[in-house]
């Protein structure tokens, strides 16, 4: 696997399994790499040391956030997951999730095993929530290989990823397909945390319509862009709104 990634923070996930999944093993070709997390732990990068910290190998079934001063590659050889093989034991609340297949998936097809236990996920720039009786929605439409998501959960499941590529079905009924939650312009990798708001507008005089934008400011900074999304449960537009920041509190 070759996974390119960009300078400042990365969710990343790995789907190949090889001898050494030590963080040095995996992470051996990165130059510019800093900082790692997962949900238990992290590790620091020491030149001329290598990574050291709570953090030791790198478990395919989970997420990791991963900071690099400059873009780079991941460079790993491995045998592939089968996802069907590998079931992923989640909890109740919060589980930082990895992505088994080595293909995209339309997220009703992804996340068809966790039935109406799960509530919400989020990627690195978008989520979607869960509607019981219709499935999940948002800007969030399909998961892919080597991103990481945050997956909340009402109860305690299993997820178990399909071997291969549905018929479609699922994206044809929920669509979305072409949605983008950010342009170009804003770097949201430069932040490590983020956040959503699920927002309609109310405003007399003024309809909202599919070219319209709302944009997140923290101090005239930019913090996050949405475009419209129609909500079909309502007939109405709504705002999936990502916002991004380096401080918990702000």
């Amino acid at each position: 696997m070759s996974v390119d990634l960009s300078s400042g923070w990365n969710w990343i996930s790995i789907n190949v399994e090889g001898e050494d999944m030590s963080l040095d093993g995996v992470l051996g070709a990165l130059e510019s790499g800093t900082y790692i997390k997962g949900q238990e732990g992290y590790s620091d990068y020491y030149e001329g040391f290598g990574w050291f910290g709570g953090l030791e190998v790198i478990d395919v079934e989970e997420m990791y956030k991963l900071n690099l001063t400059a873009q780079d590659t991941i460079e790993y050889s491995g045998m592939l997951v089968d996802p069907s093989s590998r079931p992923i034991e989640l909890i109740s609340g919060w589980n930082w999730i990895g992505y088994l297949p080595n293909f995209n998936l339309d997220i009703n097809d992804a996340l068809t095993s966790l039935g109406e236990d799960a509530i919400y996920i989020k990627g690195q720039v978008g989520y979607s929530d869960y509607y019981d009786g219709f499935g999940w929605l948002g800007a969030l439409n399909s998961l892919s290989p080597y991103e990481g998501y945050l997956l909340n959960m009402e109860s305690a499941s299993t997820l178990i990823y399909p071997s291969s590529v549905s018929d479609g079905l699922a994206a044809m009924v929920h669509g979305n397909s072409n949605f983008s939650v950010l342009e170009d312009s804003f770097d949201y990798r430069k932040f490590e945390f983020n956040g959503s708001v699920t927002s309609s507008i109310d405003i007399d005089g003024i309809v909202v319509s599919e070219n319209d934008l709302l944009i997140a400011y923290v101090d005239s900074e930019i913090r996050g862009k949405a475009s419209p999304l129609l909500f079909p449960l309502t007939n109405n537009f709504i705002f999936p709104l990502m916002m991004y920041s380096n401080d918990v509190k702000e």
